[in-house]
């Protein structure tokens, strides 16, 4: 008896070639793009809440003495779990839907390719988003005057560190 061959394999429980190339290509991308992310999110700014007068005596951040030294903040911009998470709920996504919804392999890696295209777009605009938002955020609030900055998205976070 010989092997069956998955080329000539019909109905819906056969191994469409290209699809699963498609579905290769999209967790590469989407591995990748993650790896990448993670890099681009990765910042970090800081300064000194106070000084030192001419006379060598402490500041603080509002300009009177001080009998101790200036703290220093850093704020620092990593990226968020929840990106990787979206990914893994987009791939189960993509792929139940070319399961359920797509009629021939052109169809199928047609819409895997469309979703790649989605994907590192969202990741780029996330990328993009997070820096800005991370560079016009003030540092100046944090300080003694117990400033609070609501960080406005998903897609990173922000450590806080006084010394």
């Amino acid at each position: 008896m010989s092997a069956p061959s998955l080329a000539a394999s019909p109905g819906p429980t056969a191994v469409r070639m290209p699809v699963v190339a498609a579905i290769r290509r999209l967790v590469i991308t989407m591995a990748v793009s993650l790896l990448l992310g993670s890099l681009l999110l990765t910042s970090s700014k800081g300064r000194s809440l106070g000084g030192v007068n001419s006379d060598g005596q402490w500041l603080d951040e509002f300009g009177e003495l001080s009998a101790q030294a200036p703290e220093t903040i850093q704020l620092t911009l990593q990226p968020s779990p929840l990106g990787v998470i979206a990914a893994f709920v987009v791939l189960l996504w993509a792929l139940g839907r070319v399961m359920r919804g797509t009629r021939t392999d052109a169809e199928a890696a047609a819409f895997l390719r469309k979703v790649e295209r989605w994907f590192i777009i969202a990741l780029v605009v996330g990328v993009v988003y997070s820096q800005l938002l991370f560079w016009i955020t003030p540092i100046e609030g944090w300080g003694a005057a117990g400033g609070f900055w609501l960080h406005p998205f998903p897609f990173a976070t922000i450590d806080v560190s006084y010394g």
